[in-house]
């Protein structure tokens, strides 16, 4: 008898686990083990690697895929830079943490989002708890009451919250993280999940009024890198949605950007970065000093190309503080073009081929489409804001939480090209239908052209 899985009886319940790590994110603790600090996150990512680890060695999640090899070689890489450095007594302690982080967050999503009912149950996740932050980051932002900080305060070590100018009249809300800028992202990077994944069984009205509320969720961090990340998203989806019956239509918008790079260049009497930046953030003292960061960190990245500086002081300007805005470039800075270049083509490698995969569910189709409109949103910011601490290993988290697409049994895939072209956003037919619980699919075999079994 062939096995029917009706889409509404399936668990939909997020891992302990994963549930465990993403709560963790959210807890501003700070536990100091002598001179190591200890957060939440990462107290549960050195519980998990080790079982982590033997589950990915072991193939019980799924081949060993090039974009896991490029990952470890990642930290294997920053590893090796830290202790060159820094020396083996007191490189050691950094690079371990270093590695808990990158490898331990990848592999709980690896480990442990494996199928499209879990993925769902994580987004699910996601967007409540943005939802849940808007009246609580709003009275921050408009009343200056910082919530989160005055509770955790009261229980346990809370992280210093530094004056910050504030922007539009109002104060720059931190959340549940040490930054606006950290909460900003956080909240951005749900936008293209909550649309894809939690709004493509309803109206397209309910799918945009998510959207709208994870947009305003991110609102309150004022800060210029998430609003970046909702721009770049909302542009992707427009796209998406208005040329979604041309052919190589992505291809056709990379080769857009690249005339519309050269024309600038040719145009502009600044370099097309300069341009961009001036653009991207609040003010011209801002861009100004973000073009200052990229143009003193590059040349020092040209100073230490293989190995970086890791944690030493760069060169700069008297006038200019340590940090850099820039994710990309710090990781750069800290172990050299390999590193940057290793983590770059892990994450670009998983684009390209969790975007390849033909001959997709429907539903899948769209959460392929969510998962990759929100990384490729939070990776462009990373150009004009960085990311740390509970924030970077949640976007590591976020680039393994896709890779279940690509370890799907051919059962799970629809033989008909037809339902893959055709697949939408609020479209009307048995994707939607059985998103809703209509349908039962049945996967003891491909589903060819419209058959379907009805319940």
């Amino acid at each position: 008898m062939s096995q029917l899985v009706s889409v509404s009886k399936r668990r939909r319940h997020l891992p302990i686990v994963v549930s465990l790590f993403v709560f963790s994110l959210l807890l501003p603790i700070q536990i100091f083990v002598g001179p190591l600090r200890l957060s939440p996150y990462r107290i549960v990512l050195i519980a998990l690697l080790g079982p982590c680890l033997i589950m990915w060695i072991s193939g019980r999640v799924g081949k060993i895929r090039a974009a896991d090899v490029l990952m470890i070689l990642h930290t294997l890489w920053a590893t090796i830079a830290l202790i060159v450095l820094h020396g083996f007594e007191t490189g050691t302690e950094p690079a371990g943490i270093y590695f808990i982080e990158v490898m331990g967050a990848y592999l709980v999503s690896r480990c442990f989002i494996r199928s499209r009912y879990d993925f769902e149950a994580l987004v699910h996740t996601l967007f409540l708890i943005s939802v849940i932050l808007i009246p609580l980051t709003a009275l921050e932002s408009i009343a200056g009451i910082r919530v989160f900080n005055k509770l955790v305060g009261a229980i346990a070590t809370a992280p210093t919250l530094y004056y910050i100018e504030p922007r539009l009249g109002m104060d720059r809300a931190y959340g549940p993280f040490s930054h606006p800028i950290l909460y900003g992202v956080f909240c951005a990077s749900i936008l293209g999940l909550a649309y894809y994944v939690l709004g493509r069984a309803r109206t397209r009205f309910a799918a945009a009024l998510r959207a709208g509320l994870v947009a305003i969720a991110t609102f309150f961090s004022l800060s210029s890198g998430p609003f970046v990340a909702l721009a770049v998203q909302f542009i992707l989806m427009i796209w998406n949605r208005v040329t979604r019956r041309i052919r190589r239509r992505w291809a056709l918008l990379g080769v857009g950007i690249a005339i519309a790079y050269v024309i600038v260049d040719l145009y502009s009497n600044r370099a097309p970065l300069e341009v961009f930046i001036s653009y991207l953030t609040f003010n011209v003292h801002n861009s100004y000093v973000r073009i200052a960061i990229w143009d003193y960190g590059t040349a020092e990245l040209m100073r230490n190309p293989v190995f970086g500086i890791g944690f030493n002081d760069w060169v700069r300007p008297y006038w200019m503080g340590g940090s850099i805005d820039n994710f990309w470039l710090v990781m750069a800075i800290r172990s050299g073009f390999p590193g940057v270049i290793l983590f770059a083509a892990a994450m670009v490698l998983l684009c390209f081929k969790i975007g390849g995969l033909r001959q997709l569910d429907p539903i899948v189709y769209d959460y392929r489409m969510g998962w990759l409109i929100s990384v490729i949103g939070v990776a462009i910011a990373g150009g004009t804001v960085h990311l740390w601490d509970a924030v970077f290993c949640y976007f590591i988290f976020l680039l393994g939480s896709g890779v279940w697409m690509l370890d799907q049994e051919p059962t799970e895939r629809l033989a008909s090209s037809e339902f893959h072209a055709k697949s939408d956003l609020g479209r009307q037919g048995p994707a939607r239908m059985a998103a809703r619980g209509k349908i039962a699919f049945d996967v003891s075999e491909p589903i060819q052209g419209n058959r379907r079994k009805l319940r």
